[in-house]
């Protein structure tokens, strides 16, 4: 995660997946210790939410939010 999609298809096209959870493609290309609290607070598919938590963590998701008001 963080360097290379899932799937990669000759034209280009590539699909970027945690765990088997298919991920916008800003957050495949991205190692999961950068990943930024703001995606979580602005996402609003259930199942993405849930990935950040668990890439994240709860304790360190809360911090930043209460942090950032």
């Amino acid at each position: 995660m963080g360097e290379s999609p899932a799937i990669q298809y000759r034209d280009g096209y590539s699909v970027y997946a945690y765990k088997g959870e298919l991920v916008p493609e800003d957050w495949g290309k991205t190692p999961t210790h950068k990943w930024d609290h703001k995606w979580f607070l602005s996402m609003k598919n259930a199942e993405l939410r849930s990935v950040a938590v668990e890439v994240i963590g709860n304790e360190k998701l809360l911090s930043n939010i209460d942090s950032t008001g």
